[in-house]
């Protein structure tokens, strides 16, 4: 529209009033054909600037009342949607946020559990509400081995071998695991015998076997594993990897099942999770009976009863293809996210806790069971959680939104989350059997979260990094790229172009020489007529003298 103003045509400057008035008709009929039709142009711009302003200014008027309430009670955050607007990627952000705020908040959580800084846990918020409460922290752990199993679904091609499937996972999970978490391991075990610390109930021997299965990955396969190991964490890893060697068959027969196939495949999993628990709380009865609360937290690190959870993720994710993703507007599966979110939080924290501390053993069974599958295996958040990863899949929550605010934030995060969550518990420990940071109770938790912190920076950049990127070389080297072999004619070629080319030289010397015999014959036939006539040389055209010169052929 400005570029069309700025030449000034006449009609241009009639239409907006101009002071020079200038007759229509004296105008080439062509160009005010032309001119009409700029102007007609330039009206509908008008409209269409005009309408598109209206509509920006209509639609900034009728925000929804969720977007009114953040942009107003939540001054601090940037109200600015444009971060809406970026194309879709196949990083689902929402995830990888999770992931960082799940680590970030459990190291914590470990520190105010198993460090002797804490005179009186008051980790659970049962600690905080005058009622008790069914909440033991674990429920979550749950969404992330969802997380998991959705991940390898979506990031498995249909055709990918089980080698190549084992390269790409053990490479990348394996090195942080063997040249950080092994090592740490051990040096916590050699550290708390020296000190004299391993003579209580799991003693030198049940250790030093919880560590041989760690060093094979096979660590959460024992029973034992939560009064034997070291390094807790590792049973996570060891649970992921069992997935994963299985992951592979797995995968190609879900993409291959029909609809109906898959969602019972997804209730199959969820029911013998819990069938799988309920046996095991059980036999724990029978043969623990009077310590039956502190057994049963067996289940919660038992690859026995969790390995079902990463196989749920990956069904979950093709049932979710299947069905597709929600056709709302990015409002309403924004609001129902959160929604979720806060439902599933408060059935995790806020529920009453049943009857157990009574007198009758037999009466409080129950209520233990009950407490053990609320904590251990998702009794009561099971379909939330399910849930909630489907609709954080559309990244349109208020995570999703925190992370566009500061991607480079939560993307250092989440680098150093991995190698945090494998290293901080050996650390933990070692502070603790030497007495370290035990001043003040909150004081110790930031100072042992900012050494375990420290420590698995250090790791990961200076000693993990370097040999995981020596390892990847060796194991998968890069392909070299295909030189184009430089072109070496053979010698029949080469004696054909010598000839070719002399042949061309030959051509053009020929053209020369043609040229020059024409020029010649030109020559001489002149020559021949100057011997016999005179030749008029005129010494210009406005010259009146002439001189004559009777032509010979040296005159000439």
């Amino acid at each position: 529209y400005l570029c069309r103003i700025s030449k000034m045509n006449p009609l241009h400057e009639l239409e907006l009033g101009g002071a020079n008035n200038i007759d229509k008709q004296s105008i080439d009929p062509v160009k005010a054909k032309n001119d009409e039709a700029n102007a007609v142009a330039i009206k509908i711009d008008k409209q269409s600037i005009t309408a598109k302003n209206n509509a920006n200014a209509e639609e900034e008027d009728h925000l929804s009342s969720y977007e009114q309430f953040i942009i107003s009670y939540a001054p601090f955050l940037n109200s600015t949607w444009s971060g809406w607007n970026i194309p879709d990627q196949k990083v689902i952000r929402a995830f990888n946020i999770i992931k960082v705020i799940y680590i970030f908040m459990l190291i914590p959580y470990h520190i105010t559990c198993v460090a002797s800084v804490v005179t009186n846990n008051r980790s659970y918020p049962s600690y905080d509400l005058p009622y008790p409460t069914t909440d033991h922290g674990l429920e979550y752990m749950a969404g992330l081995l969802f997380i998991s199993g959705w991940l390898s679904h979506a990031t498995t091609k249909p055709g990918t071998t089980f080698t190549e499937q084992m390269k790409k996972k053990l490479l990348r999970l394996l090195p942080t695991y063997y040249i950080g978490a092994i090592p740490l391991t051990l040096l916590c075990i050699v550290y708390e015998a020296g000190v004299g610390k391993l003579n209580g109930p799991s003693g030198t021997t049940g250790i030093s076997v919880e560590f041989v299965l760690e060093l094979f990955t096979l660590g959460s396969w024992n029973p034992a594993l939560l009064f034997w190991t070291r390094n807790r964490p590792l049973w996570f890893i060891s649970t992921l990897l069992t997935y994963h060697y299985c992951s592979t068959h797995f995968l190609t027969w879900v993409r291959g099942s029909s609809f109906n196939t898959v969602a019972s495949a997804l209730l199959l999993f969820v029911a013998t999770r819990f069938a799988v628990a309920c046996i095991i709380l059980v036999c724990i009865v029978q043969v623990y009976p009077t310590t039956f609360r502190s057994y049963s937290r067996i289940i919660h690190l038992w690859s026995l009863d969790q390995i079902f959870l990463p196989f749920i993720g990956a069904t979950l994710a093709e049932f979710s293809k299947r069905v597709g993703p929600l056709q709302w507007s990015r409002d309403a599966i924004w609001r129902l996210t959160d929604a979720v979110t806060v439902t599933t939080f408060a059935l995790s924290c806020f529920v009453l806790s049943p009857p157990v501390w009574t007198d009758d053993f037999s009466q409080s069974l129950s209520g233990y069971y009950l407490d053990a599958l609320c904590a251990y295996t998702n009794l009561l958040v099971m379909p939330l959680l399910l849930l909630a990863v489907y609709l954080y899949s559309h990244d349109k929550s208020t995570l999703t939104w925190i992370y566009l605010q500061h991607p480079k934030l939560f993307d250092e995060g989440l680098s150093v989350s991995y190698p945090l969550f494998l290293m901080h518990w050996p650390v933990m420990l070692m502070l603790q059997d030497s007495a370290a940071f035990i001043t003040n109770k909150a004081v110790s938790v930031i100072m042992i979260l900012a050494t375990c912190i420290l420590v698995a920076v250090f790791m990961d950049s200076y000693v993990v990094m370097p040999l995981e990127e020596r390892i990847i070389a060796y194991v998968d080297p890069p392909k070299p790229k295909a030189k184009v072999p430089a072109f070496r004619p053979s010698s029949m070629v080469r004696r054909s172009l010598q000839n070719k080319s002399l042949r061309e030289e030959l051509a053009q010397k020929d053209l020369i020489i043609n040229e020059l015999e024409q020029q010649l014959q030109t020559v001489q036939e002149l020559l021949e007529a100057a011997t016999a006539s005179e030749v008029v040389v005129g010494l210009g055209e406005e010259d009146d003298d002439f001189m004559l010169y009777r032509g010979s052929q040296a005159h000439f």
